[in-house]
């Protein structure tokens, strides 16, 4: 059979491999659909397995085609979905029907072979049969819906009162239907994305609330005339939510971690005293299993995806790739956890893994953690009162990464990071869908403080040096930075540099890009720009400033500077974008000359909206849109960005608004 095979740490092989048979109280299924989970990627690129080589997958559907000796309860042909945990059924927490909290245990796809196969053998038990009108990729998705289910059965859920849900990624979507099932006097989801919670309505939630408005929490408790809620359920693994979830809860609430956070979390002394005064119910849930084994949620799951009352909608999926027969395959679909992406295969698993991974990757060389304060009359010398403060992920290229996720892309960041800021920019990441595949540093990334005088409108920024980078360090990431290249679709690549690299970094980095045959786009300065411009990326988007140093001249007028970037044009980069601040911007292309003009906005912060424009150009190649149809977007993007207070993020509707009065003139 062929089988998608991790023999190492970051190599996965479609290959032959050794067709399981059932033993006795086995049955042998044929897989339809099998699923990447986010706790798979680990697996394949941080040494995660437990054992080399292995067949990864753990939520998966398929045929029964063959049973072993004993088997009673399913038959050949029956269509099962499986459930991956083995319990060792004898310990104290198995014989009380608390199968998930066995030390003992097996797992299907982690600690023994998984579905990413044409064939998995499983036992009896863990063989859940369907109705036949459920389809192949639906019934993958069991395993996410009972982990929601476990959720509401930890609290022992009941009807008629205000919940939340704090997450809209897979798990949140199962969570929001699974309390609408078992009755609800309104269900609440909150989330930093406008697809996902237009996805949440279309799925039955009584109301959703962007959580990146000013205000959201007045809203989220005005619509429980300001008790707030009965049963709030954090399922993104999110610090801000889960820090979230002990403000919104009401007095006696039952609040539900199902996310699993990945960096350290702490509690301030006021948030723990409001969960006292409050008294309300704080639990964890794990997995998704109950007595008798596998359980009422996966027995429920099935019955309800039969009746059509828990929905499966087409947004879970995000693109398919027909497998060799054309009967199946590779459908991406959001992470249960966290809403980032993830693959369901079916029929064939990852037939040639790289092909199913297309996306953009973008490179930040010098990430950094953006420290913006606020303060009133800022006064040198003397103690400064802060009267707001936010943290964000920075650096050019993830300004670019978060406005080409929220564009419904799959992003991938790249680069350099280190320490606990390292651990924060990543995790950071994570609401926007955004994979980190940063290469990891021991010294701490750096820290970016903005400091805004709110009362003199005056900004003050203090911009910490980083890490110094060696030159083995640097060939560790390349080699990383050739295996997600060939990964990509575009490649993003923005910034300065850390200490260490000299102006040929991004040099070797396009370099790669090209014998790869990928679109690469380049957006730094000085001789980083000089150098890496030798290379030939498919893109680069200098300012003025940077025209005239990279042409030796000094130049004016419009006239003066599309010259300029015809030169540069002719010089080998394929497309020159031009910003040109409040008068729009240019592209010079094989094509063409093209001016855009934006209608006149009330900018908010034009901080990183020019990385916004990149992002719009990346999404624009990644799509095959044309040129001129990508400066639109890009132009959209970026104006508006500029509306929003956080460097990097925009409002779908605000791109659409502005994207149909962005004015493109075809100069030549």
């Amino acid at each position: 059979m062929k089988a998608a095979v991790v023999c190492a740490n970051e190599d996965v092989q479609y290959l032959d491999y050794e067709e399981p048979i059932p033993g006795p109280g086995e049955v042998k299924v044929k897989v339809r659909a099998s699923g990447i989970c986010g706790s798979d990627i680990p697996r394949v690129l941080h040494n995660g397995v437990h054992f080399y080589p292995i067949v990864l997958g753990h939520e998966f559907s398929g045929d029964v085609v063959e049973i072993g000796e004993g088997v009673t309860k399913v038959k050949v042909g029956d269509r099962v979905s499986g459930a991956p945990l083995k319990p060792c059924m004898k310990c104290d927490d198995c014989q009380n029907g608390n199968f998930s909290l066995c030390k003992h245990y097996s797992f299907i796809g982690s600690r023994e072979q998984g579905s990413n196969a044409d064939y998995v053998v499983i036992p009896e038990q863990n063989a859940v049969v369907y109705d036949s009108s459920i389809s192949y990729e639906q019934a993958a998705m069991f395993e996410p819906s009972t982990v929601a289910l476990h959720g509401l059965l930890q609290n022992e859920y009941q009807g008629g009162q205000y919940v939340a849900v704090l997450g809209g990624g897979t798990i949140g979507m199962f969570t929001m239907q699974w309390a609408k099932i078992f009755g609800s006097r309104k269900v609440v989801v909150f989330d930093i994305s406008e697809e996902r919670l237009e996805l949440a309505k279309r799925l039955g939630a009584d109301a959703v609330i962007n959580t990146t408005k000013e205000n959201y929490m007045q809203e989220a408790m005005a619509l429980t005339g300001k008790k707030g809620y009965g049963y709030v359920f954090e399922t993104a693994g999110q610090i801000p939510t889960m820090h979230m979830a002990f403000e919104l809860a009401g007095n006696k609430a039952n609040v539900c971690f199902i996310g699993t956070p990945h960096a350290e979390l702490t509690f301030t002394p006021a948030m723990w005293e409001n969960m006292n005064r409050k008294e309300f119910h704080l639990t964890g849930s794990w997995m998704s299993y109950s007595a008798p084994f596998p359980g009422k949620e996966w027995e429920l799951t099935a019955h309800y995806f039969a009746t059509g009352q828990l929905k499966f909608d087409p947004g879970f999926i995000y693109k398919k790739s027909p497998d060799e027969s054309g009967t199946g395959g590779i459908s991406d679909v959001q992470d249960a956890g966290t809403g980032q992406r993830k693959s369901v295969t079916c029929k064939r698993i990852v037939n040639e893994w790289g092909d199913s991974c297309k996306m953009i990757l973008t490179v930040t060389l010098n990430a950094a953690i953006d420290k913006r304060y606020v303060v009133e009359n800022f006064r040198l010398g003397e103690v400064n009162r802060v009267k707001e403060c936010a943290y964000t992920p920075g650096g050019k290229g993830l300004n670019v990464s978060k406005p080409a996720a929220i564009a419904g892309e799959e992003v991938v960041a790249t680069g350099f990071v280190g320490g606990h800021a390292g651990n924060y920019i990543e995790e950071a990441l994570k609401p926007f869908g955004i994979q980190s595949e940063f290469y990891h540093l021991e010294a701490e990334s750096r820290s970016c403080i903005n400091i805004w005088d709110e009362t003199n409108r005056v900004q003050t920024e203090f911009l910490e040096p980083g890490f110094t980078v060696t030159e083995e360090q640097f060939q560790g990431f390349l080699k990383k930075f050739r295996n997600l290249v060939k990964q990509a679709d575009v490649i993003a690549m923005s910034g300065s540099v850390p200490k260490g690299l000299d102006g040929s970094a991004y040099q070797r980095l396009v370099e790669i890009c090209r014998e790869e045959k990928r679109n690469v786009i380049l957006d730094t300065s000085g001789a980083l720009l000089t150098m890496g411009i030798e290379a030939k990326p498919t893109m680069i988007k200098p300012n003025l400033d940077e025209i005239r140093m990279l042409t030796g001249m000094s130049y004016d007028s419009l006239e003066e500077m599309i010259e300029a970037a015809k030169q540069i044009h002719e010089g080998g980069v394929e497309i020159v974008a031009v910003s040109l601040g409040a008068e729009g911007s240019f592209v010079v292309c094989e094509e063409g000359i093209y001016q855009a003009q934006v209608p006149k906005i009330d900018a908010v912060n034009t901080v990183g909206c020019g990385d916004s424009m990149i992002a719009g150009f990346a999404v624009g190649m990644s799509q095959k849109i044309s040129v001129e149809g990508s400066l639109r977007l890009a132009s959209a993007i970026s104006a508006a960005a500029a509306l929003r207070e956080e460097t990097g993020f925009f409002v779908k509707e605000d791109m659409e608004r502005i994207f149909k009065e962005v004015k493109i003139t075809k100069l030549k």
